[in-house]
């Protein structure tokens, strides 16, 4: 939002404001080849100074990250952006902490990647998150 507010009003300081914001996100995020998202862990959360809680991380997390790492490619011209965007998508197809995909053989979605597995329940809100991610990367897209 910082980015995107900032180049819309011409204010640098906003848009360096953000670039940080999101350099910070993704030093937390994106570790050991893949994306990790802050998981709710039956209600808690990521609390400064303490470990990123591991398990029930959502789609939407990582569609949230895509979109915002296509967003700041395009309006700083970093491309670098775009390889961390793909490292995020991947996400959903196995590349995270369990290695196993969040995307079932029909294409449906599942809930979230909890502490062993996948959730067994897939909602419309996820299948969403993962188009929108895909129309992000491939088409350079401000969503």
């Amino acid at each position: 939002a910082f980015l995107l507010t900032g180049k819309l009003v011409g204010d640098e300081s906003l848009i360096s404001i953000g670039n940080k914001m999101l350099q910070f996100y993704c030093r937390r995020t994106l570790r050991d080849g893949y994306f990790q998202a802050p998981g709710g862990n039956c209600g808690k959360f990521w609390v400064r100074g303490k470990q990123i809680p591991l398990f029930d991380e959502q789609p939407l997390e990582a569609y949230s990250l895509v979109s915002a790492l296509i967003s700041a490619g395009k309006l700083l011209n970093k491309p670098s952006y775009f390889k961390q965007a793909d490292i995020v998508y991947s996400w959903f197809y196995g590349k995270n902490r369990l290695g196993i995909s969040l995307v079932d053989e029909y294409g449906a979605v599942h809930d979230s990647l909890g502490q062993k597995s996948v959730s067994l329940h897939c909602g419309a809100e996820n299948q969403v998150s993962l188009f929108l991610a895909y129309f992000a990367i491939k088409n350079k897209l401000h969503l």
